[in-house]
């Protein structure tokens, strides 16, 4: 093989070898600035585990978790078999839509309950289908009907 071809060789594997490392220089940079997104400029990374972010309601929601004091509550349709946009709010806060026939939440001692009907022009009626022993049902309306509106359930108290 001749010099000149084989400085050809070695200059057409050149271009190849820098265009990857191209390549992986960007996708560094481009991990890199995913990472720097997730701090947003604090100490710790968005939706932190270590308890230093709770929306409203959610601290006694995690204080009642630690204490014992959770159940479950099942709410069911009765007219139909899914309305996906009928939400259930726990504490003001979505905690579940009918994408079938019931919903099932689990609750701590001082939840309030709503349902949001508001998408919803036509009656929907609802019943309460199941609750943990211990929660009281009194608190808690057992059957329901609304149409276009948004209605507070009850509130989770344990006897």
């Amino acid at each position: 093989m001749s010099d000149k071809n084989k400085e050809t060789a070695l200059s057409g594997g050149c271009w190849f070898n820098r265009l990857l490392a191209a390549v992986i220089f960007l996708l560094l940079a481009a991990l890199l600035v995913c990472q720097l997104g997730m701090y947003q400029g604090r100490l710790q990374p968005v939706g932190s585990w270590r308890g230093a972010e709770y929306r409203d309601g959610e601290v006694a929601a995690v204080t009642a978790q630690t204490t014992g004091l959770t159940g479950t509550v099942v709410w069911r349709l009765t007219d139909y078999s899914c309305l996906e946009e009928l939400r259930l709010l726990k504490n003001g806060y979505e905690a579940g839509r009918f994408t079938s026939a019931e919903v099932r939440l689990r609750v701590a001692d001082g939840d309030v309950l709503e349902i949001d009907a508001t998408a919803y022009q036509r009656p929907v009626r609802l019943k309460l289908q199941q609750a943990s022993s211990g929660i009281d049902r009194s608190y808690l309306l057992r059957e329901l009907g609304l149409c276009g509106e948004c209605l507070q359930l009850g509130k989770i108290v344990f006897e």
